[in-house]
């Protein structure tokens, strides 16, 4: 197969991923608009609780109470 005929068939799929995801209904898409924002929220509390940990671990492990 050419690469001008792959090219082309690559651009009309992926124009039928994005036709086919415009039809999604207005609950569905808002779902997972809103799915991302409480994801990256969740994400960034992981972090700040994993950072408070390695911080607790580190003033334990200074004053000896934890190898």
């Amino acid at each position: 197969m050419k690469f001008v005929s792959r090219s082309a068939l690559v651009a009309a799929l992926s124009s039928a991923a994005l036709s086919a995801h415009a039809a999604l209904p207005i609950g569905v898409s808002t779902a997972i608009t809103e799915g991302g924002a409480d994801g990256g929220v969740l994400m960034g509390l992981l972090a700040a609780a994993g950072a408070g940990l390695y911080i607790v671990w580190k003033i334990l492990r200074k004053a000896g109470i934890m190898l």
